[in-house]
């Protein structure tokens, strides 16, 4: 302990008042951005300040900062947590943090922090520092000559293609990173304790100062109380989850899951909020903000949900599984109740839903076909594949690899015939192209009955190839990369075909 001016100072006293100065610091910087780009005022409001230990990290809930590191920065320049807190909403309005399974988390977090610096840069010029501003200049002058525009899942995508190393990874994360990001991937997360939440991101004085009260509705400020009554409902553990040691763990993980969708959800709706009213009232020419504007229309249009499309595939069948839709609850605790131990209804033990049974997947292995980008496609498709609701117990799919004739053709009969081949695949080919071969196969696999109730052909491919004169009896769809044309230009496909166009991002990032 120290005495100044005859008073006792104790390291407790002294992380006190560190904590108070950061606090102000970070109220400080969050004004200052309000100040120059009200738009943000929703966004800020949903996020909680939280002190921890580190440097900064954000998860959608939590604005989260080191009070000592925090204050190191303001002593260098009291501009730099400005840029910090502006680097960390971009990161939650573009919502870098909902990430999924399979990605490569070096390449994700470096692409992340890239397309976050950028829009820092450009509409942060004048009321925020930066470092090392020259290097990173130069790096997202390259990079928006090759991605436009420069997303997150568009660098992600460029990245997974043209095969970054792992060296030039670490560099762009080392120039570009600002905060943590360990807390975006689950198996972090499922570590980390949740952090409790503080004070509210704003301060009264700022809240004050921020304009007039009918400024304040407008711009999303007057929904303050609201949207953090909503998000203390929200960040509130839920009543009754499911203990792991009764059994309940995947209804935890489920939970999980469902809680994060939810609140990519929410951010969703602020990021489209921010769009409009950019659209609407941010209209001078030469602005840098049109620059955010179009970041935001990539990443909140509308996406063809792959998904859903496979789904088109699916037959209606019944599966062993309780079916609580179909389960009047209030007979079962009748008869409880009337007969003691007897039920007067049981729950059914079938369940009735649509699930893939019998199709076809087609890979044109041609020269003119990227292999890194196949084994992305076929890793999506299986990832979706192997989620519970997709199967059959049996199931007979047919996985065929070919350029000018077939050159792998692989039965799939099982869940782990499918974990298997994705985790074998070595791909075979690399000659021309031609579809026809395909479709000779799949008739002599039906002639020979190895497919009696085929509900469909999926071919991934670049479009460039001889397709049959006569169309199939089958649905059939060609699946095609939007890196390989023109943003308006459309691959040919015969009339009884159905055409999928996936931008590169839906292929390569796991989300």
């Amino acid at each position: 302990m120290s005495y100044l001016g005859g008073d006792t100072v104790t390291d407790q006293d002294k992380q006190i008042k560190l904590a108070e100065l950061a606090e102000k610091a970070v109220s400080l910087s969050i004004g200052t951005i309000l100040l120059n780009m009200r738009f943000f005022a929703r966004a800020v409001n949903r996020l909680s300040p939280v002190p921890y230990s580190g440097s900064y990290a954000c998860d959608g809930k939590h604005l989260m900062y080191d009070p000592e590191y925090l204050l190191r920065r303001y002593r260098q320049s009291e501009r730099l947590p400005v840029h910090d807190c502006l680097h960390m909403l971009m990161h939650c309005v573009f919502r870098h943090w909902h990430t999924g399974q399979g990605i490569d988390r070096a390449l994700w977090d470096a692409a992340c922090d890239i397309a976050a610096e950028a829009q820092v840069m450009r509409i942060g010029a004048g009321f925020c520092s930066n470092e090392r501003e020259t290097d990173k200049k130069e790096v997202i002058e390259e990079l928006s000559s090759k991605v436009r525009p420069l997303t997150a899942e568009k660098l992600y995508a460029y990245f997974v293609k043209s095969e970054l190393s792992e060296e030039r990874a670490e560099e762009l994360c080392a120039l570009f990173n600002t905060d943590d990001h360990s807390r975006w991937h689950k198996d972090e997360r499922d570590r980390e304790k949740e952090p409790e939440e503080t004070t509210p991101m704003i301060s009264p004085e700022v809240r004050e100062n921020d304009g007039s009260e009918n400024d304040d509705r407008d711009s999303g400020i007057g929904d303050d109380e609201t949207d953090r009554e909503d998000q203390q409902k929200e960040d509130q553990p839920e009543q009754g989850t499911p203990d792991a040691d009764s059994g309940g763990a995947d209804l935890s993980e489920e939970f999980a899951r469902r809680e994060l969708d939810e609140l990519a959800k929410q951010w969703e709706q602020i990021s489209k909020e921010i769009q409009s009213e950019l659209e609407n009232f941010d209209r001078q020419p030469g602005k840098d903000s049109r620059l955010l504007t179009q970041a935001l229309e990539d990443v909140n249009r509308e996406r063809y949900d792959y998904r859903e499309f496979l789904r088109r595939f699916a037959v209606t069948g019944e599966v062993m599984r309780c079916d609580p839709d179909s389960f009047d609850t209030g007979f079962y605790c009748y008869g409880l109740s009337l007969y003691g131990n007897v039920a007067l209804v049981e729950p059914p033990e079938y369940k009735e839903t649509s699930l893939i049974r019998d199709f076809v997947i087609a890979i044109d292995t041609s020269g003119s076909v990227s292999g890194r980008t196949v084994q992305c496609f076929m890793q999506k498709t299986y990832n979706i594949l192997m989620c519970e609701e997709s199967f059959f117990s049996k199931i007979n799919v047919h996985i065929i690899q070919c350029d000018t004739e077939v050159r792998d053709a692989v039965k799939i009969s099982c869940r782990s015939d499918l974990e298997k081949y994705i985790r074998t695949m070595e791909l075979k080919g690399l000659g021309g192209t031609d579809f026809r071969p395909v479709f000779d196969h799949i008739a002599e696999l039906r002639k020979n009955g190895e497919l009696t109730a085929l509900r469909g052909l999926i071919y991934f491919t670049d479009g460039i190839g001889s397709f049959p004169e006569l169309p199939p009896d089958y649905q059939c769809a060609f699946v095609f990369i939007r890196s390989d044309y023109d943003r308006n230009e459309q691959p040919a496909v015969p009339p009884w075909a159905i055409r999928l166009i996936l931008e590169d991002e839906e292929v390569f990032d796991e989300r």
